[in-house]
C-alpha cells in the first residue's frame, strides 16, 4: 500500500529545493512521523513502556529558516483529523485542555477498544510557548513526556479530572539567546532539557530567490501524505531483532558519553538510550509496518543523534554561568569567525 520505499529518505528528497538546512528538514520529518505513530506503538522496557514521542527543538539565528522546515513537515499531517496538532498553548490550562480534546478511541482487532490522548505541539517560536522562567509549564511538560497511562490533575472549578493515555510530542524553534536567558538554571542538565533533542544550525543551506515545486515534487508530496495515511493506522508493540538485541546490549553496557561530563548535558547523556529507542522506532516504520527494530535501525539512530551533539553544546553556550553569557558567546563567535 505504500508509495515510498523509505518515507524519510523520500521526504529529504522532497525538500531539496528548500533553503532550510538539512538537519532542520531531517528532524522536522522525524517529528512528523512521531506525530503519525502517536501512542499506538511502543517498546516494552519491563517496568515501563517507551513511546515514540519526542521533544525536538530547532536552534539557530533569526533567518535560519527554522519555521519553514517545521511548516513543510507539519503540512503533510493536515489531511488527517485524527492526528491531533496544536499551535502554541501558552498556559498550563490550555495545554491540558488540548490534551483532553485530543482523546481518541480506536477499535483494535475488531473487539478491543484502546483510548489515547495524543497531541503534537507545533511551536514556531518556543519563547511564545514556554515564556520566561515558566516553572509550572516546564514541570508539566516534563511529566507529560513520560506518557503515563493516566494522569490526574486538579481543576479550578470541578475538583479533579483525568487524561487517559497521555502522549505529547513537540516540534519547536528558537534562538540560542532565548535558551540562555529564559530557561531556569534548575531545568538545565536534568528534568526538562534532558528530554529535548536540540538541532543546531547556523543559517540557510542555500539561497533560492523564487523556489517552485516541480511536477515530480508535487507527486512526491502526494505520496508522502498517502503513506502517512497508512502509517497512522499501525498499532502494536515494537520488538528487537536478535541482532538488534545484541547490538543495543553491547552499546548500552560499554558506552562512554563525553557529554556526561558536562553538567548541562549529564541528564541528556543518561537518557540517551531512550532517545535512541524512540528514534529507532521511527526509522523502522519509515520502511515497514513489521514493528521490528534491527541493529541497522539503531546504528543509524545513534549516528543521527551523535551528529547533533557537537553543535548541541554550542546551543547552550555559557548557560547557567553568568548573566553576561549571551554577550560572551557572541564575542567568541565573532573572534572564531573573523580572527
Amino acid at each position: 500500500m505504500r508509495k515510498c520505499k523509505n518515507w524519510l529518505e523520500a521526504y529529504i528528497k522532497y525538500t531539496t529545493q528548500s533553503e532550510s538546512p538539512d538537519g532542520y528538514h531531517l528532524w522536522s520529518g522525524i517529528s512528523a512521523l512521531a506525530a503519525t505513530l502517536r501512542r499506538q506503538t511502543w517498546f516494552n522496557m519491563g517496568y515501563f513502556k517507551v513511546y515514540p514521542n519526542m521533544f525536538i527543538v530547532l536552534v539557530g539565528p533569526a533567518g535560519a529558516r527554522k519555521t519553514v522546515a517545521i511548516r513543510i513537515a507539519t503540512a503533510l499531517l493536515e489531511p488527517y483529523e485524527d492526528i491531533k496538532v496544536s499551535a502554541d498553548s501558552t498556559t498550563r490550562e490550555a495545554l491540558i485542555r488540548g490534551m483532553n480534546e485530543a482523546k481518541l478511541l480506536i477499535n483494535v482487532n475488531g473487539s478491543e477498544m484502546y483510548t489515547h490522548s495524543s497531541l503534537t505541539i507545533v511551536s514556531e517560536e518556543l519563547s511564545v510557548f514556554l515564556g520566561t522562567h515558566n516553572h509550572d509549564l516546564l514541570s508539566l511538560l516534563t511529566t507529560l513526556y513520560d506518557c503515563k497511562d493516566k494522569w490526574t490533575y486538579k481543576t479550578k472549578t470541578s475538583g479533579t479530572d483525568t487524561i487517559e493515555g497521555v502522549w505529547l510530542n513537540i516540534i519547536g524553534a528558537t534562538t540560542p539567546d532565548w535558551l540562555v536567558g529564559s530557561i531556569p538554571l534548575t531545568a538545565i542538565g536534568g528534568g526538562f532539557t534532558s528530554r529535548i533533542i536540540f538541532v543546531v544550525e547556523d543559517g540557510p543551506r542555500k539561497r533560492t530567490a523564487l523556489p517552485k515545486m516541480s511536477l515530480e515534487e508535487k507527486q512526491m508530496k502526494m505520496d508522502l501524505v498517502h503513506d502517512i495515511g497508512v502509517m497512522k493506522d499501525i498499532y502494536g508493540e515494537f520488538t528487537m531483532s536478535p541482532s538488534g538485541v545484541s547490538w543495543f546490549t553491547n552499546w548500552y553496557n560499554t558506552r562512554d558519553e563525553v557529554l556526561a561530563k558536562d553538567p548541562r548535558f549529564a541528564g541528556y547523556a543518561e537518557r540517551k538510550h531512550i532517545h535512541l529507542l524512540k528514534l529507532s522506532m521511527v526509522l523502522s516504520v519509515c520502511e515497514t509496518d513489521s514493528l521490528v527494530m534491527s541493529d541497522e535501525h539503531m546504528i543509524q539512530a545513534l549516528h543521527l543523534i551523535d551528529g547533533l551533539e557537537e553543535k548541541m553544546i554550542h546551543a547552550f553556550g555559557s548557560t547557567g554561568r553568568s548573566i553576561l553569557a549571551p554577550d560572551i558567546d557572541m564575542i567568541l563567535s565573532y573572534i572564531n569567525n573573523y580572527g
